[in-house]
């Protein structure tokens, strides 16, 4: 839907054009399912979670960066492992909520995320 100053509304992503179009987006959370499930088979739930806190954690002091030159590429590097611990945390909180809610309970607390 395009609005009067062009601005267009779509999905997150930019929706699907022409039906064969795949963002890296899509890509991203493929690639990014499979290496969180790795980290589990190799280091269990527990610890899976307290590496992405820790890499969530790691992302603190990006908002503290000077202007400098070396201030923005390590904001970009600290926020990217700052957002892989936070999807990782996402991808981790699934099976918790399964487990811990009953079935109406589940469809309501899913849509949060927590």
């Amino acid at each position: 839907m395009k609005s009067k100053n062009g601005f267009s509304v779509t999905l997150a992503g930019g929706g699907v054009e022409e039906g064969t179009k795949v963002t890296a987006g899509f890509l991203g959370r493929g690639i990014g399912s499979v290496l969180v499930a790795l980290l589990l088979a190799k280091f269990a739930h527990k610890y899976t979670t307290i590496i992405a806190i820790a890499m969530t954690l790691v992302g603190i002091p990006a908002a503290f960066m000077p202007a400098a030159g070396y201030g923005y590429a390590l904001f970009l590097v600290l926020r990217t492992i700052m957002a892989i611990g936070g999807t990782t945390l996402i991808i981790l909180t699934q099976p918790v909520v399964a487990n811990f809610f009953g079935p109406k309970q589940k469809s309501v607390v899913s849509q949060f995320g927590i």
